[in-house]
C-alpha cells in the first residue's frame, strides 16, 4: 500500500541523499511524496549510483543548501513529476552559476533528463542554474533574486522553454517591476494558461523607499498588466488569472510613514471587476476565461520586544470569473451578468463554477504563497 510521507528534520549539518537513504531506504518501493527541509547535493562522496532509487516518488519538495546538481537527483528520483526546489543557496557566488548550469546540461545530455515535469516550482535564478532540458508542463516561478546574484539572467535566458503550457508568476510589482517585461521575450506557442500573482507587501521590519518605488498606484499596475498581455495576442492564451494581494504588517508608529498603503488598499477594496475583466479579454482575443482575485491581509503588531502581540485588522479575499461567449439573441437570463464586447460578451460565472475552473485548470494559489504572504486560507 502506497502512502505519502512528509518528513521534517531539524538537522545540522545538512544531510546528503546518502544520509537520508540510511533512514528512508526501506520505504523506497512505496514512497510517493517526499518533502525535505534541508538537503546537500554534494559530490564529494562515492558515486551516487550506489544510492537506492526511489522510483515511486512522484512529488519532491526540497530546500537545497549546496550547489544545485542534477546528477544525484536524476539517480535518486528518476520518475519525479512535481518538483519544488525553492531558491538558489546564498552560499553560491554569482560567477559560479554559469559553470553549474553547463554541468547540469552536460549530465542530462549524457544520461538523459527526466521524461517530463508536470510542475516545477523555483526561483528564476534556480531555474537558470538547474537548467532542466525535459518538457515542463507548468512552470511556477517565485520572482525573487538572492543577494548573491546582483545581475540576474535576462528573461529570455531564464524562460527558454518551448513546451510550457502553463506559467505562474508570483512577484512584488513594487520591488520587481521588470517582471512585466518578462513575457515580451517569452512567446512559446504552447502557452495557454497564465497566472499572475502580484503581492504588495509592507512590513515594519524593513526599510522602504517610500518616496520613489512605493508610490506606485493600482491604475499604473493594471496598465502594466495590460501592456504585458497585448503583445501576446498572437499566442493562444485561453485562461488568465490575476491575483492582487496586499500584505500590510506594520506597527502603529510606522503606519504614518506609509500613506500609499491606504490608497492601494482602497483601490483593491473597490476594484471594478467587470471593467477589469473586459479590458483583459480585449487584450487577448483568444481568451476564453478570465479569473480575478483581490485579497488583503492588514495586521498591526505591538511595540513589545519582537512584536509578538499581533492583531488582524482585516483579512479577506474575493474571486470572480468570466467566460467569453457569443451574444445571445434571446438576451440575458434572470440573475445572469454579462459584459458587452461587440458580437461577443463576457458571462460571469457562479462562485461554484469559478472554484471548479480554478481546480480543473490548475490556476490555484499555492499553499506556500498563502502561508508566506498571510493570505486568506480559504482562497483557492
Amino acid at each position: 500500500m502506497r502512502s505519502p510521507l512528509r518528513l521534517r528534520v531539524a538537522a545540522r549539518p545538512f544531510w546528503t541523499p546518502r544520509r537520508y537513504d540510511l533512514f528512508l531506504g526501506h520505504l523506497a518501493p512505496t514512497l510517493e511524496t517526499l518533502e525535505l527541509p534541508h538537503i546537500c547535493l554534494t559530490d564529494d562522496s562515492p558515486s551516487t549510483r550506489t544510492l537506492t532509487r526511489y522510483g515511486s516518488v512522484r512529488s519532491l519538495s526540497i530546500v537545497i543548501h549546496s550547489i544545485p546538481l542534477l546528477e544525484p537527483l536524476l539517480d535518486w528520483v528518476p520518475a519525479v513529476s512535481f518538483l519544488d526546489v525553492g531558491e538558489l543557496y546564498d552560499g553560491i557566488k554569482e560567477s559560479e552559476c554559469e559553470g553549474i548550469r553547463s554541468r547540469n546540461i552536460h549530465i542530462q545530455a549524457v544520461r538523459g533528463p527526466w521524461r517530463e515535469l508536470r510542475r516545477l516550482t523555483c526561483s528564476p535564478v534556480m531555474l537558470y542554474t538547474l537548467a532542466p532540458t525535459c518538457p515542463i508542463r507548468h512552470l511556477y516561478l517565485h520572482w525573487t533574486f538572492p543577494s548573491n546574484c546582483k545581475e540576474c539572467p535576462s528573461p529570455t535566458q531564464i524562460l527558454r522553454q518551448d513546451s510550457i503550457s502553463r506559467l505562474t508568476l508570483t512577484f512584488n510589482p513594487l520591488k520587481n517591476p521588470r517582471v512585466f517585461s518578462v513575457l515580451h521575450g517569452f512567446s512559446p506557442p504552447s502557452l495557454t494558461h497564465l497566472n499572475l500573482c502580484m503581492v504588495f507587501a509592507a512590513h515594519g521590519h524593513k526599510r522602504l523607499n517610500v518616496g520613489e518605488t512605493w508610490t506606485l498606484r493600482w491604475k499604473t499596475v493594471f496598465e502594466m498588466v495590460l501592456c504585458t498581455l497585448r503583445p501576446l495576442h498572437s499566442l493562444q492564451l485561453t485562461h488568465v488569472r490575476i491575483v492582487v494581494h496586499c500584505d500590510i504588517r506594520l506597527p502603529p508608529a510606522r503606519r504614518t510613514l506609509h500613506p500609499y498603503t491606504n490608497n492601494l488598499m482602497d483601490a483593491v477594496r473597490h476594484l471594478n471587476f467587470g471593467c477589469a475583466a473586459a479590458e483583459l479579454a480585449r487584450s487577448s482575443p483568444s481568451l476564453e476565461f478570465v479569473v480575478l482575485t483581490t485579497s488583503i491581509n492588514n495586521e498591526q503588531y505591538g511595540d513589545d520586544i519582537g512584536g509578538r502581540e499581533q492583531t488582524t485588522l482585516e483579512r479577506w479575499s474575493v474571486t470572480r470569473g468570466w467566460q467569453r461567449t457569443k451574444r445571445s439573441v434571446d438576451g440575458v437570463s434572470r440573475g445572469e451578468s454579462r459584459i458587452g464586447m461587440g458580437e461577443q460578451s463576457l458571462r460571469e460565472l457562479p462562485p461554484e463554477s469559478v472554484d471548479k475552473l480554478v481546480k480543473a485548470e490548475d490556476l490555484w494559489v499555492s499553499e506556500r504563497d498563502k502561508t508566506s504572504y498571510h493570505m486568506d486560507p480559504l482562497m483557492q
